[in-house]
């Protein structure tokens, strides 16, 4: 069974690679979904293809409300800790050390 996504005419050309793939099951998935619900969100046309995967370093703009920024404070201060895992490398995940240094930074 092959994984490389097929060419289609209402889709932009890909080159098989691993986030080429990705994106196809994703818009089928999403098509699938709104299909199954009724949604005319099918019908719509894909949406701009995404940029290539490049080293190139582009700055880009993040924005945000300052609601949405105290919410997400709001919540990791009443974030309920697990007890302390077993081992003291990442076998059982991130270390809750540096998940609670992280949340305090």
């Amino acid at each position: 069974m092959s994984m490389t996504p097929r060419a289609s005419s209402d889709r932009a050309p890909t080159d098989g690679s691993r986030r080429d793939i990705l994106v196809g099951l994703a818009r089928g998935a999403l098509a699938g979904a709104a299909v199954a619900i009724g949604s005319d969100v099918a019908a719509q046309p894909s949406p701009a293809p995404l940029p290539r995967v490049t080293e190139v370093v582009t700055p880009f703009r993040v924005v945000t409300s300052n609601a949405a920024i105290s919410d997400a404070r709001r919540r990791l201060q009443a974030t309920r800790w697990p007890e302390r895992q077993t081992t003291d490398d990442w076998q059982q995940g991130a270390p809750l050390a540096t998940t609670q240094a992280l949340v305090a930074y």
